[in-house]
């Protein structure tokens, strides 16, 4: 009996290291996993933790980094719905007292000219810009004709032409945008005016640009409408770029034969042209006071021969060396109101 409890106890003592290795393996395989498990569980909130971060960094690039700030760079990193685009509202067109014509014979087509004079002949605006309107008559006509709605409201500071003046009250003024600062800022009482951005003597054939009866007409055309005790003309800005200078000289005869025509017994007065500013002139290989006092030479032997009055209207609004003063014009072409008071002025002491 006694050998068999020694080998009993050896036995035991040979199966404590078994178990132990059991006991250790089964303890570190559970600390295996547990670790294992814990390690998988915290990466994906670190994730989060970078994901958050990228927004603050951008902010704090930018300035330093408020709570509001954070919040909204957090928030860009979600979709957002996608929000309809708003559009501005059209714009309220003006009262239809504004929009009419400033005078009761009013311009047609005088829509804001482009700045400077191009060959083509589109001029510098009149005093920044000029309100459109279209042509009609007097308030005394025996046909009163419908005007159009002006685009614009007259700038500040231009004269109510409607006043009362007895000597012009049967002047028609025929002429470009020059034509028109004269209707907008003089007082020549109810002088009607065919005048056009931009028009020539070729266009007095060819353009519509005057208001009668709902419809346009061309200047020879409304000649027709209505006698005028005075007509005014002034041509040649528009066409100091042309290529021939005796086509011009033949197309304003042509003018002068129509008015002849259509108004025998009107007083017709031919005016010069107007200088420009001394640095329009030196800027502007076509509209310069050279090119200018080169045409004038001819428009005043063509009157003469016409048997039209030549005005040399523009001594009345240049310096001393014969250009335009700069305190006269925004762009050197366009006389202001100052400069067109003088222009009437030199009007009213040149009286038949």
């Amino acid at each position: 009996m006694y050998p068999w409890l020694i080998y009993n106890k050896g036995k035991k003592k040979k199966a404590k290291p078994g178990k132990l290795v059991l006991i250790f393996s089964f303890v570190f395989i559970t600390l295996g996993l547990s670790l294992f498990l814990c390690a998988d569980r915290t990466g994906e909130p670190e994730k989060d933790v970078l994901l958050s971060k990228a927004p603050r960094e951008t902010a704090s690039a930018e300035g330093p980094s408020l709570p509001a700030e954070e919040a909204e760079a957090e928030a860009a990193l979600s979709p957002e719905p996608s929000t309809p685009s708003v559009q501005a509202p059209a714009a309220i067109p003006p009262p239809a007292a504004a929009q009419e014509a400033p005078a009761p014979a009013a311009v047609a087509e005088a829509s804001a000219p482009e700045a400077g004079a191009p060959p083509s002949g589109d001029e510098a605006p009149l005093g920044g810009r000029l309100p459109s309107a279209t042509m009609s008559a007097p308030a005394d006509s025996a046909e009163k004709t419908a005007g159009e709605a002006a685009s614009e409201a007259p700038p500040p500071g231009a004269v109510d032409v409607s006043e009362t003046d007895d000597y012009f009250s049967d002047a028609l003024f025929i002429g470009d945008s020059r034509t028109q600062g004269l209707l907008l800022y003089s007082n020549l009482g109810n002088a009607s005016y065919y005048a056009a951005r931009g028009l020539t003597v070729e266009h007095v054939f060819e353009k519509r640009v005057v208001e009668i009866d709902g419809g346009k007409r061309t200047v020879s055309d409304a000649l027709e409408r209505r006698a005028f005790g005075k007509v005014y003309l002034m041509f040649g800005l528009n066409e100091l770029g042309w290529n021939s200078a005796e086509k011009f000289i033949e197309t304003y005869g042509r003018v002068i034969d129509r008015v002849r025509e259509t108004q025998p017994d009107a007083v017709l007065y031919v005016q010069a042209i107007m200088p420009v500013s001394a640095q329009k002139s030196q800027k502007d290989p076509v509209h310069n006071n050279p090119n200018i006092d080169r045409f004038n030479e001819m428009i005043l032997n063509l009157a003469e021969a016409k048997g039209a009055i030549y005005l040399n209207v523009g001594e009345s609004v240049s310096d001393g060396n014969g250009v335009l003063p700069e305190e006269a014009s925004s762009d050197g072409i366009h006389l202001n109101k100052k400069y067109c008071i003088k222009w009437e002025e030199y009007l009213r002491a040149h009286e038949v």
